[in-house]
């Protein structure tokens, strides 16, 4: 019952679109007439009756074919609707985009058209233009979806790979950069109390290879060189503590080469990294290859008091000298001291007075001798 009344409507509906079409046919005739300025030579009311007579025949045009008409309808919608059910998600969006932007040109381009007059002829071409744009960008979306998936994609993945450059470069700026450390370094181990202090900015990164390195040392035969190397963990763990999040460990490795010095300047030089080197040779390195070095040594001698000829210090005489007569002693910052006249007082506290001071490349040297000698 429902569908014989929704089919009967159906039927109406189509007599009255054939009806509309009969007087859209008189107007534009009498527009086309208007616009030629050919005057209608009709009897009073003979144009209603002609608009009647018109609705009528396209009306009963209409109600006859009305059964194919609504056949064609209904297979239209049903092939629009399989049609959209099959549509990939990917080719959908872009088909929708593409028809929006079609109607949306249509909408500037009617501006123009309506400013020529608001006749029927207008209002057909209007519908025509919105028609023919929408179908036209919805074509184009759908057969060139992928290219635009694509271009979107890649758009979006550049957009935000500068924004990650952008935060990453902030907060590299914010946190004083990146500072990877040397073995030398962590033996030394003077660069735990400079971190304590306050005076190491930025993130400190600890290589894999430098901890292995640290634990071949540790468990070397030779006793000296394993306690350097427990000492090198101890710091590196005091660093750990004492860093938080400005402590960072890697596990980047090169392979092709077992110099732990040539993979250090690698990971540097591919992270934008500072090298807080220990080891002379490797600041030396760094400085060739252009990477930016904190040197332990160089922070030392920048702040460790001057000492000038003639001051008095006391030291430690723990070794003798290379030279004859000589003792060799150490002030507390790592200074060598050779000693004139103390190689009989290894193992001694002595007061010796200073006699010159010799800066190398490689730190400073001091020469004394035992106070009140002469």
């Amino acid at each position: 019952m429902k569908s014989k009344t929704f089919h009967n409507l159906m039927r109406a509906l189509v007599t009255l679109l054939g009806a509309g079409i009969g007087a859209a046919l008189v107007a534009l005739f009498v527009y086309i007439m208007d616009l030629t300025e050919t005057p209608l030579d009709l009897a009073p009311g003979g144009l209603l009756l002609i608009c009647i007579v018109t609705c009528l025949v396209f009306g009963g045009l209409l109600f006859l074919f009305s059964e194919r008409i609504i056949e064609w309808f209904v297979s239209l919608g049903t092939g629009i609707v399989r049609h959209v059910d099959t549509i990939p998600v990917r080719r959908l969006l872009p088909s929708m985009s593409g028809m929006l932007v079609g109607l949306i040109v249509a909408a500037l381009l009617s501006v123009i058209f309506t400013r020529l007059g608001d006749g029927i002829f207008i209002t057909a071409l209007t519908a025509i233009l919105y028609l023919g744009l929408g179908v036209l960008g919805y074509t184009i979306g759908y057969r060139r979806s992928e290219e635009l998936n694509s271009y979107v994609r890649r758009t979006v993945r550049m957009s935000s790979g500068k924004k990650l450059r952008t935060r990453r470069k902030a907060r590299a700026a914010q946190q004083g950069g990146l500072k990877v450390i040397d073995t030398s370094a962590l033996i030394d181990g003077r660069v735990a109390d400079v971190s304590a202090a306050g005076f190491l900015e930025g993130t400190l990164v600890v290589p894999g290879f430098v901890v292995d390195e640290l634990s071949r040392i540790a468990e070397s035969p030779d006793p000296v060189r394993a306690a350097k190397g427990r000492r090198g963990m101890e710091i590196l763990e005091r660093l750990k503590q004492s860093r938080g999040e400005g402590y960072r460990s890697v596990t980047t490795d090169y392979p092709d080469t077992q110099d732990v010095d040539v993979k250090l300047l690698r990971l540097a030089r591919d992270l934008g990294a500072a090298v807080i080197a220990g080891d002379y040779s490797l600041n030396r390195a760094a400085q060739v290859s252009d990477l930016k070095v904190l040197s332990i040594d160089a922070l030392a001698s920048a702040l460790r008091p001057a000492l000038v000829a003639g001051e008095t210090v006391s030291l430690l005489i723990a070794r003798e000298g290379k030279e004859r007569g000589q003792g060799v002693g150490y002030l507390p910052d790592g200074t060598m001291v050779v000693v004139e006249g103390a190689h009989a007082r290894v193992g001694e506290t002595v007061s010796a007075e200073v006699s010159s001071v010799l800066q190398t490349s490689a730190g400073r040297m001091i020469f004394a001798k035992i106070a009140g000698a002469a």
